[in-house]
């Protein structure tokens, strides 16, 4: 999500390498060798900053006293952010399911290219400005999708529970089976009391991720 944010922003005036791609639990991945040689090679780095990447912490802390490198969740307001004990930071590291949380962080990554290189500041506001609008499409669409849903059957049922901020934002009541990061496992209790939710409830589909 954060290198398809900076993608856009930066256009052909960035060359972007991912660290974790499609697939890839990021709560449980662990920096390889070749990973921390290209954050060395990097010019700047952002991350997400709410420990979302809980094992590479120290890593990103490392390369800030080293070269440019930014937690894109600095972008957010704080009282946006849904709290949460049982998390490392104390908030959902899942910014991005909600678009109008996601918007601030497309202008800090412009903000932060447009100091870092202002000869083409102009460059990443126009991109930033077209981003900005493909994703207040975005929010549009998903509300009017959710609108065809009957309130009460507003229910969504995941595998683990990063879906807090896209169920507050478009009216959806959340269920996981594990906690907000996958390095939590969850019980048999777990397992038998959200069935048992399921059933009463009659919801008719699960979503399962494919990375946990």
């Amino acid at each position: 999500m954060i290198a398809d944010a900076v993608k856009h922003v930066g256009g052909a005036r960035v060359s972007v390498t991912a660290l974790m791609g499609p697939g890839v639990d990021p709560h449980l991945y662990k920096a390889s060798e070749g990973d921390v040689a290209r954050l060395a090679r990097a010019d700047l780095i952002f991350y997400n900053g709410l420990h979302l990447e809980g094992k590479m912490v120290e890593i990103f802390e490392q390369m800030k006293r080293r070269k440019p490198t930014f937690a894109v969740a600095d972008g957010v307001d704080p009282g946006r952010l849904i709290h949460s004990e049982k998390f490392a930071s104390s908030h959902d590291p899942h910014i991005w399911f909600d678009v109008r949380i996601w918007q601030p962080v497309v202008m800090y990554i412009r903000d932060v290219l447009a100091r870092l290189d202002p000869k083409h500041a102009e460059i990443y506001r126009e991109n930033a400005a077209a981003y900005l609008q493909e994703l207040e499409a975005l929010d549009r669409y998903v509300r009017s999708r959710i609108a065809e849903i009957p309130p009460q059957r507003r229910v969504l049922i995941t595998a683990h529970d990063a879906f807090e901020y896209f169920g507050r934002a478009y009216g959806l009541e959340v269920h996981g089976l594990q906690g907000i990061s996958t390095a939590s496992e969850a019980g048999t209790a777990d397992v038998q009391r959200l069935a048992d939710f399921i059933v009463q409830r009659k919801i008719p589909a699960v979503f399962v991720e494919t990375s946990v």
